[in-house]
This record gives C-alpha cells, sequence and structure tokens, in this order.
C-alpha cells in the first residue's frame, strides 16, 4: 500500500475534531492565593458527557488535570484547582467535553494573573521593635488581610480591622505593648501566617 503526503494529510484531517461552543450558562472562577476555584452552570442541552478541566500556562499547550461527571438533572458544577505551587504570571483554564463523532465542546478560557501565594513573600519589620512594626505582603486577588497580635500565653492584645486594599505595606503601632515577646497573626483570604517578634 503506497502512503502519500496527499494520503496523510487526508487522514489527519479526519482524525482532528470540529469544535463547538459548549452551551454553558456561566462559568467562571476565584483565585484565592495558590488556590484557582472554578464554577459553571450547565444548560439543558448540554452532552451527558465528563467534563475535562484542563489548564495551561500559555494558552496554546493544555493538560488535563481532573474529571468532573455529568450528573443527571445536575445544572452546577465546581472544581478547586490546589495542586499549584510558586508563581505563575498567567494561568488560562477551560471545559472540555468529547463526543463520540467528530466534535469536541469547549468552554471559553478564563484567565489569572500574578498567580502565588498571597502572603509567601510577607515580612514584619524591624525586628526587634520599639513604636512601630511594618508589614510587607504581595496582597491576593481579594486585597483583604486582618493582622493581630497575641502575648506568649494566646491573649489577644491588638487587633487592627480587616483592610481591603492592594497597598503592600501596613504600620502598625505597636508603642502600647510592654516590652517582651509577642505573637504577630496576618490572617487573608486563604491564608493563616505567624511570627514570633520583640518589643523593646
Amino acid at each position: 500500500m503506497r502512503i502519500t503526503l496527499i494520503s496523510v494529510l487526508l487522514m489527519a484531517c479526519l482524525c482532528t475534531k470540529a469544535q463547538s461552543v459548549m452551551p454553558l450558562l456561566d462559568f467562571y472562577g476565584i483565585q484565592q492565593g495558590l488556590n484557582i476555584h472554578l464554577n459553571w452552570i450547565a444548560t439543558d442541552t448540554i452532552i451527558p458527557k465528563p467534563f475535562l478541566v484542563e489548564r495551561s500556562t500559555n494558552g496554546i499547550i493544555w493538560e488535563n488535570i481532573a474529571v468532573v461527571p455529568y450528573l443527571t438533572g445536575k445544572t452546577q458544577y465546581e472544581f478547586s484547582d490546589t495542586t499549584l505551587s510558586g508563581f505563575y504570571s498567567r494561568l488560562y483554564y477551560r471545559l472540555k467535553q468529547d463526543q463520540v463523532d467528530l466534535y469536541v465542546y469547549l468552554s471559553r478560557v478564563l484567565t489569572f494573573e500574578n498567580v502565588q501565594e498571597a502572603i509567601a513573600n510577607a515580612v514584619i519589620y524591624p525586628v526587634p521593635a520599639a513604636e512601630m512594626l511594618h508589614l510587607n505582603y504581595i496582597p491576593s486577588q481579594d486585597g483583604w488581610v486582618s493582622v493581630k497580635i497575641h502575648d506568649l500565653s494566646g491573649k489577644e492584645l491588638l487587633r487592627i480591622p480587616t483592610l481591603s486594599s492592594n497597598s503592600r505595606i501596613l504600620d502598625i503601632d505597636i508603642s502600647g505593648l510592654l516590652t517582651g515577646t509577642y505573637v504577630f497573626i496576618m490572617v487573608t483570604d486563604s491564608e493563616v501566617k505567624t511570627w514570633k517578634f520583640n518589643k523593646l
């Protein structure tokens, strides 16, 4: 059997599935530090096939990271990607359903930027401190942070109300604290980090 270039191209075309838009009422995501939460609502015309969750770092090469089963009568679905680590300047997510015919159904693509731990690089200074303590951190996408200071017995001595801003530096007045060792607690929408520091 003679295989020509034309026959190879024809076979490749036949093996390539045509793409169609997945019938969804909504598809959205929420970023919380290194966790990406995806939610989607299917229409009545969705095909009864599993949802393949795909992720990409460049929008070209896609990796299948999860399979969410299709359930008859169910319209709302969700998936959380909790396998990330490090820093990503950009991440892409989409849903896919494979039909037995030559069609593949794709959702729209969701894009998340600057995906990283909200407080991975957070630092307090100076240590020890006398009058003011400064918190330098990378805010999460939601941008809110709460700060508390406890003594070593766990008693709360100072609380800064939840701040919703993209500021990277918070200034905390600790002049009212006695000389000693304290625990500094930082809370974001998805993480908690603690430090011990000495007050002069």
